[in-house]
């Protein structure tokens, strides 16, 4: 049992590389999917109408309930429970109280039902007087046993007495308790108001017949109610039917009008539903903020379903709200939601560096609003949604048969989609990534915070050359033509050397003929063929397209010779390392690094040699008698030259590229190579990431990380490990043989 000396302690375990670029990109895409999920139904129901428009909000509401229903109980009870109960937190939360979550829930719940029964006691005084006033307790038209009773509707008097009851008795199929109780957000249903006609037993046979289909609209359209032709409205038998004139057109939705305190309802039990909803979203956009590594990927992916799914479900409720046409309201509402998460994550991007979820405070923040989103959504789901729109009186009248059984599908569908978001998504998600991209991906490496170079050695770096003062090179000047090429070249020519240093270092503690280390060094050799590779083009570019086009800029012949007979002088022995290498690659299992040592010792006089006097000869030429000006014709002609031959001598995208930019430490020279070579971040991400990912299992030996930072080498820090691993056990074998002789 671990006491309370050995508790873990709170905060995250490891660092990894923050790209701000994904992080952005995440804001940008949760915003959007967001605010069109949660639009869409308010949308659907401004751009169709009919039949169609009914059924899209029919599903989208039935499917809405489930998927807040599976929120609130797949994913905020119980994250609540594990942020809450987390080992690290004091006694009280870890282990004397752990139903904690389930307390706080079931509090805000009960909360939410005094407040909402305030609210509502406040809004309801005047309109239920007003009720009590306009129906009178007997009911002429309707028998006494409560049934609809044949009425021809081309009789006046009937229609006379159909009249009077609408204005003086209350409807037939509707009590006045279901007036009073709480309006639930019923698909396309709500209380009738004072104003609203009582259908006459006629229309009652056809508005039967039409629930029983499972494609009825679930509605009463005014026109519809008036057998009179459209130029004589005001005098057919029934225009009196029509509360003030008020025809459906006149209404944001095809839905009988409501009155004002019914719609207040509505709305305050929406805007409930949507303050569940809001609370967890800040932190859940917090989350993927300071999220990193594997984890970053596989949660965008599962937040980007749950907003969507959690989206649609709030904005069917919200286009269920009859609001005048032409309001705002419902739009903010929906941005209100779709701005929420993002806001998180900007917060989040902002104090990631100081906010740790998985710190004390995070966890009992996060754990907190949780379990009050939980209680939240828990109440509305449960008694707001899903027992008004199945377990009312009036739910059995709307919902009848197939329409029924399309209802109770729609809201299991919802809640197991949602709930698979949270489990089956992040499992195959995580599968899918880990595979394809994800362990693949230098992204995915975790690195040490950088302390100092860890690939300086053996083979010296080259310094980058300058003309300049510091003061100018603080000022942003600019060196010569010729300076800045030779300062491009350095920055390659360094990463060959880190690239050949973190071979050489790493070389010794690679063991392919032990268990489990075969594919280990069998990246290995990859690693150290890209590199031969990316010597062999780099000095075939410069003979091919560098060298004849500087002697013809500065018409001298003599140039190169120095430069032509070093490549000679290291030529025979890199052969012979690509042949070892290659040898290597179709048996790894037969490495041993005693061969490739001997080799890589071979080179490294001759590369080293090379490759610092190729660049101080490059910068000398800045004073030859022909160099071009910056600002002349031949200059730019020179410029485009040096370009063109700076973007070819690195080429290779899928293996190439991504050991040239891994090995290329941008916080040299204080971070004034940073933005170098110039291209934008997200091609740069993309070039390391994704490139990079065909041949990943290499480039955990590069020098650097994904954000181009040194970091301690791979395989002399796991060596590290394993040998500080075999001492404790050491050191562990003798404390429990000395407690045995004991």
């Amino acid at each position: 049992m671990v006491d309370e000396g050995e508790k873990p302690k709170c905060g995250s375990r490891q660092s990894g590389w923050y790209d701000t670029v994904a992080h952005i990109f995440a804001l940008l895409l949760i915003l959007t999917l967001s605010t069109l999920a949660c639009g869409l139904p308010l949308i659907s129901r401004r751009t169709t109408t009919g039949k169609r428009q009914r059924t899209i909000i029919f599903y989208c509401q039935h499917v809405g309930t489930g998927v807040l229903l599976a929120t609130a109980f797949v994913h905020l009870l119980p994250t609540a429970f594990e942020s809450l109960t987390d080992p690290c937190l004091p006694h009280f939360f870890s282990k004397g109280y752990k139903p904690l979550p389930g307390l706080v829930a079931m509090v805000s719940a009960i909360i939410v039902v005094g407040v909402e029964s305030y609210l509502t006691a406040r809004g309801a005084g005047h309109s239920h007087s007003h009720a009590h006033g306009l129906f009178d307790e007997s009911d002429e038209a309707s028998s006494s046993d409560g049934h609809f009773h044949d009425v021809d509707l081309n009789d006046d008097n009937a229609g006379s007495q159909s009249v009077a009851r609408a204005r003086g008795h209350p409807p037939a199929d509707i009590s006045l308790d279901d007036m009073e109780a709480t309006q639930g957000l019923v698909a396309g249903v709500s209380p009738l108001p004072e104003s609203t006609p009582v259908a006459t037993p006629r229309i009652r046979k056809s508005t039967d017949r039409e629930f029983d289909d499972g494609d009825s609209d679930l509605e009463l359209d005014m026109d519809e109610l008036d057998p009179a032709p459209a130029n004589d409205a005001r005098n057919g038998p029934y225009a009196s039917l029509k509360p003030n004139g008020l025809t459906r057109r006149d209404t944001d939705s095809g839905l009988p009008p409501q009155t004002p305190e019914e719609q207040q309802r509505q709305l305050l039990q929406c805007l409930l539903l949507e303050a569940g909803i809001l609370f967890h979203s800040v932190f859940i956009g917090m989350a993927i903020s300071v999220a990193t590594g594997p984890a970053f990927i596989v949660f965008l992916v599962a937040i980007s379903f749950h907003q969507s799914f959690e989206g649609l479900a709030l904005g069917s409720r919200i286009a269920a709200i009859q609001f005048p046409r032409g309001s705002i309201r419902p739009w903010l509402m929906v941005l209100a939601y779709g701005v929420t998460t993002p806001l998180g994550q900007a917060i989040g991007l902002a104090v990631h560096t100081m906010y740790d979820p998985a710190s004390m405070g995070g966890l009992l923040v996060v754990g907190f609003m949780n379990a009050i989103s939980s209680g939240l959504l828990l109440y509305a789901g449960l008694v707001q949604l899903l027992a008004e729109d199945f377990l009312t009186e009036k739910s059995y009248k709307v919902l009848k048969g197939r329409k029924r059984l399309h209802a109770y599908l729609a809201v299991c569908g919802g809640a197991v989609l949602m709930a698979l978001v949270w489990f089956s998504l992040l499992v195959t998600t995580a599968a899918f990534w880990g595979t394809a991209v994800v362990k693949r991906s230098p992204y995915s490496y975790e690195t040490t915070p950088p302390v100092r170079q860890w690939a300086d050695h053996p083979m010296k770096l080259v310094s980058v050359p300058t003309a300049l003062t510091p003061q100018q090179q603080a000022a942003g000047a600019k060196d010569d033509l010729l300076t800045t090429a030779a300062q491009h070249m350095a920055l390659v020519h360094n990463s060959l050397i880190r690239g050949y240093n973190s071979i050489f270092l790493q070389a010794p503690h690679v063991a392919g003929h032990d268990d489990g280390e075969e594919d280990l060094a069998a990246h290995f050799v990859g690693y150290a063929q890209t590199w031969v590779k990316f010597l062999k083009g780099h000095h075939d570019d410069e003979e091919a397209v560098l060298f004849p086009e500087m002697v013809s800029m500065l018409q001298d012949e003599t140039l190169w010779t120095d430069m032509y007979k070093e490549h000679e002088s290291f030529l025979g022995d890199l052969d012979a390392l690509d042949a070892h290498l290659t040898h290597l690659s179709a048996n790894a299992s037969a490495y041993q690094p005693g061969p490739l040592l001997k080799l890589l010792d071979a080179l490294r006089a001759p590369v080293e040699q090379h490759l610092h006097h190729e660049v101080t000869l490059l910068a000398s030429l800045a004073t030859h008698p022909r160099a071009p000006a910056r600002d002349s014709f031949s200059g730019a002609v020179a410029a485009e030259t040096l370009r063109a031959w700076g973007k070819n001598s690195v080429r290779g995208p899928l293996d190439v590229v991504p050991f040239f930019l891994l090995n290329a430490d941008r916080d040299a020279d204080g971070g004034r190579w940073a933005a170098w070579p110039p291209m934008p971040r997200a091609v740069r991400w993309a070039l390391v990431n994704a490139a990079g990912a065909v041949h990943g299992g290499r480039w955990r030996f590069a020098s650097c990380d994904a954000a181009g930072r040194p970091r301690e080498l791979f395989a002399v820090q796991r060596a590290a490990d394993r040998r500080r691993r075999e001492q404790e056990g050491m050191g562990k074998d003798g404390d429990d043989k000395g407690k045995a002789e004991l």
